[in-house]
């Protein structure tokens, strides 16, 4: 490829040729791919998969483009969230842009803002306190994407 007057231009994409789980295994064994502490892939942990079979309806939620400066993305939001009140996720993974108005000024202080609204609402205190006992501790991780960034002054 080439990259002139701030366009990168792509001549050609190549991937590694496809090949089975199984011949994977064989010369790399049960490698954590994935990254994290554990050096073994979670597939071969013997507690998660102990954990996944007793909670066969575990479920982890994805959600995107959750704009937290709209105050109707965020009713809506909350809405799902009660929505969950019977049978809470393991998960919530929210993945940007979390901003309507991106590359902006004040789209730091638009962010901050709207995590400091948005967080009380995801603690699982708030929504799930009748099966607060099962999950003690919630994951929620945030994935935040390039327009997400204030722009360069």
């Amino acid at each position: 490829g080439s990259y002139d007057s701030s366009l990168f231009t792509v001549r050609e994409v190549a991937s590694v040729p496809l090949e089975s789980a199984e011949e994977t295994r064989a010369v790399f064994g049960n490698t954590n791919w994935f990254g994290g502490d554990d050096p073994i892939a979670f597939r071969c942990n013997p507690k998660l998969c102990v954990a996944e079979r007793s909670n066969p309806n575990a479920q982890i939620v994805f959600l995107s483009d959750v704009h937290l400066d709209d105050s109707r993305v965020m009713q809506a939001v909350y809405h799902m969230l009660s929505g969950f009140s019977a049978d809470a996720p393991l998960a919530f993974i929210f993945c940007g842009n979390f901003c309507s108005r991106s590359r902006q000024p004040d789209t730091m202080e638009l962010l901050h803002t709207g995590f400091r609204r948005c967080c009380p609402a995801l603690t699982f205190r708030a929504y799930f306190s009748n099966i607060w006992s099962k999950f003690q501790t919630v994951s929620l991780q945030r994935i935040p994407s390039g327009y997400n960034m204030p722009a360069k002054r």
